[in-house]
This record gives C-alpha cells, structure tokens and sequence, in this order.
C-alpha cells in the first residue's frame, strides 16, 4: 500500500505489533504524514504505558484476541461518532 493509498483511508486499523516498528508508532508517523484518519490499535495485553501513550493520541485500543464483535463495534463507534 503506497502513500495514495494511505491519504484515500477513511480509518486506520493498525496491529501493535509491525515488523518495523511499533504500530503506534506508525500511526504517529502517519499523522506527521498529514494523514489525520481516526486510528484504532490492535494489541494483546497492553501495557499501562502503552494505554496512556494510546490515549495521549487519541488512538483507542482493541485487545487481541479479537473475539465476539469488538473491533466492529469501535470502527462501528467512529463511523457514527465524529472521529
């Protein structure tokens, strides 16, 4: 997925765990990027620090295992909401 695509993204769903770099991380970089969609981050058992980074950013979280309907129900929540 190149730059184009990213910039025509109406959410981003990014894993914690990239192979380059943290997914927060890459939400941040996009940011600096200008790319200002609503984030959701996906992660197992997050840590207290990460929660409060995660919250700094307005970027809120989804812990893995994804089970039942959570996800769909956050990007559910910012479709509806303002974010």
């Amino acid at each position: 997925m190149g730059a184009g695509d990213l910039a025509r993204c109406d959410r981003y769903v990014v894993d914690q765990k990239t192979s380059a770099m943290s997914g927060l991380d890459l939400i941040a970089q996009l940011r600096d990027r200008h790319f200002t969609a609503p984030a959701i981050l996906i992660a197992s058992h997050p840590s207290l620090l990460l929660r409060q980074q995660a919250e700094k950013a307005d970027v809120p979280i989804v812990e893995k295992p994804l089970l039942g309907n959570g996800l769909l129900d956050k990007i559910h929540d910012m479709v509806g909401g303002s974010g």
